[in-house]
Parts: C-alpha cells; structure tokens; sequence
C-alpha cells in the first residue's frame, strides 16, 4: 500500500487529540518538532489523507496547517 508523507503543524492544546486521532488513520509520526507551534512529519495510507485532512480540520476548528510532502503515488 502506497503511504503519503505530510507535515502537519498544530497548536499545543491539540496535542493529545491529534495523537488519539494517529491510529485511526492508520498514521504513524515520524518526526516531531517543539516550537512556538507543534510539527509532526506523518506517514499514512494515501486513500486515508482526505479523511485525514477532515479530521484534523475539525478537531483544531480549521486552525492546523497540513502540507503533503510526497503524495507517495
């Protein structure tokens, strides 16, 4: 199965949430970096990225950036 790897960016207040939502998605982090924000280099199943997306969106209320860095197809 072919994986995408994003870069997601949140804020500390979605941390755990985002973290809940990891195993659902079948996303697995594989960086992780502290700053004024949170980024997370995400590896995932592309046909989950959508929903993905979705989920994020709704758990920061639109506030998480999400970049696709290899749409892995």
């Amino acid at each position: 199965m072919s994986k995408a790897r994003l870069f997601v960016e949140i804020e500390y207040a979605s941390v755990d949430g985002f973290r809940r939502m990891l195993p659902a998605h079948e996303a697995e982090a594989v960086s992780e970096e502290y700053a004024a924000t949170v980024g997370y280099q995400l590896l995932l199943p592309v046909t989950r990225v959508q929903s993905f997306q979705t989920a994020l969106l709704d758990l920061t209320n639109g506030q998480a950036l999400m970049e696709v860095l290899d749409p892995g197809e």
